[in-house]
């Protein structure tokens, strides 16, 4: 997927009118927008900490992921999904691990966004037992502990979350969370 430059403004309208409205115009309903945090980067472009002498690649989500314009950014478009009464649910990648910086995206009265998806259960698997992408025994307590914490978020605020068990991205849940035989 290309990575756009969402600093230039000419790209985003031409993002916003045609493309989206392209297609909102024939009755879409709603949009699954994906990768919907990192449309604003620190343009500085620096290089990540090396964390990981070993790897080629290293770190750097924090320099690409919810930077400094994306509300901004959302907020632009977010007048024409309303206009057409589209939904809209976010790929919130590298979830903001603060609540309050979560309700940025999907609070009715502030927010840009009607939904997100959380993939911290998705993820959980691969942070809590191995440290990495390999697997280890389901930590139920921890599983549920992440379950409840996303769930009382969502009382008594006027924001919406989703919670993600798979996607293309990842193994099937019998694979992460029990056994493939």
């Amino acid at each position: 997927m290309p990575d756009f430059n969402w600093e230039n403004p000419e790209t985003r309208q031409a993002i916003y009118d045609p493309a989206i409205t392209f297609w909102l115009e024939k009755g879409i309903d709603g949009f699954r927008i994906d990768t919907v945090n990192k449309y604003s980067k620190d343009v500085s472009f620096p290089d990540a900490e090396i964390t990981d002498p070993g790897e080629e690649s290293q770190p750097a989500s924090r320099y690409y992921n919810n930077g400094p314009r994306i509300h901004e950014f959302l907020g632009e478009v977010k007048g024409i999904f309303e206009r057409y009464g589209a939904v809209t649910v976010g790929e919130l990648s590298h979830l903001p691990r603060s609540e309050e910086r979560v309700m940025e995206f999907v609070s009715e009265s502030r927010g840009q966004l009607n939904m997100v998806f959380n993939y911290d259960l998705m993820a959980l698997r691969q942070k809590e037992e191995t440290g990495t992408s390999g697997r280890g025994p389901l930590n139920v307590a921890a599983f549920k502990n992440e379950m409840s914490r996303w769930q009382n978020f969502a009382t008594d605020t006027d924001g919406w979350i989703t919670l993600v068990l798979e996607n293309h991205d990842s193994p099937r849940s019998i694979s992460r969370f029990g056994s493939d035989s």
